[in-house]
Formats: structure tokens, sequence, C-alpha cells
């Protein structure tokens, strides 16, 4: 029977890898064998990936799969756990949030032709790091619609 797992969790998050990669695969990219991957998977378990090794897995998931599961694991805790006051950023008036949403969406209209172009890193297809820089701007521009919606909602 599996066990259940914390969502967001660095236990979740190491079964995810352990899943995609197989757990020989995955244990081979940090040096160690797939009993290591389970018992990092493992809720009952105390022992997890160093900080180093939760990067290198993160890195070759995100080439593989595009997402980097110890990452959004750490980012969702610490959201969590941090005081109001550091989760919050500071929000302007409504139209001067409004004017960055152009901003952004401009910066992601050029990367996205950055990454079509022939000569780019991916070529014709789109590379993993390019990828990466995407999401990454798309995230970004969804802080600025997440600062519109809350400078109105302060209006």
């Amino acid at each position: 029977m599996t066990k259940p797992r914390e969502p967001r969790s660095f236990e979740e998050a190491a079964l995810e890898i352990a899943r995609n990669f197989g757990a020989a695969e995955a244990g081979k990219i940090v040096d160690r064998g797939p009993a290591t991957l389970r018992h990092w998977s493992d809720p009952d378990s105390d022992g997890r990936p160093s900080i180093h090794q939760a990067l290198r897995l993160d890195v070759e998931h995100a080439k593989s799969w595009g997402t980097t599961p110890f990452l959004q694991a750490y980012v969702a805790q610490l959201n969590e756990r941090a005081p109001a006051a550091m989760r919050s950023r500071k929000v302007g008036d409504l139209l001067s949030e409004a004017m960055d949403v152009p901003v952004g969406t401009g910066e992601l209209i050029a990367l996205l032709k950055d990454v079509h172009l022939p000569h780019s890193e991916g070529g014709k297809k789109i590379s993993a790091a390019e990828r990466a820089a995407v999401q990454k701007q798309l995230k970004r521009l969804r802080d600025e619609i997440d600062d519109v919606e809350a400078a109105l909602k302060k209006s």
C-alpha cells in the first residue's frame, strides 16, 4: 500500500522524480542507489536530499519534464510558513499596476520571438533553458496581473 504524502512536500517531490526517472536512474544523478530515493520519498523516514542533491535532481527533471519538484515544494512551504509581511509585495495604485502588464507582455513576446529564431539555443525546438526562461516570464506576468487585482481590491 502506498503511504500518503503531504502535497508539496519534499517526500512528494522525491517520489515524483523517482517515478519519472525510475529510482535507479534518479539515484545515478546524485551518485546514490535506488534505495536512497525510496528512503527520501518515505514520509516516515528522516532522510532528505541535501540542497545540492535536490538541485541536481531538479535540473535533470527540468530538462526532461520541464518542472522542478523540489523547488516547487520549497517555495510552497516557504509561502506557507513565511509571515504575511514577507509574502506580500507592495502594491501601488490601480493605474500604475495596470501599466506594468503591457510591459510584462512585451517582454514575454520578445522572449518568445527570440526562442523561435533559427540561431536560438534550441534552434527550431525550444531548449529546456529557453522553456524555463519563458515559464519565468509567464510567472512575472502573472505576478503583475495579481498586483492589478490587489490594487483593484484596495481601491
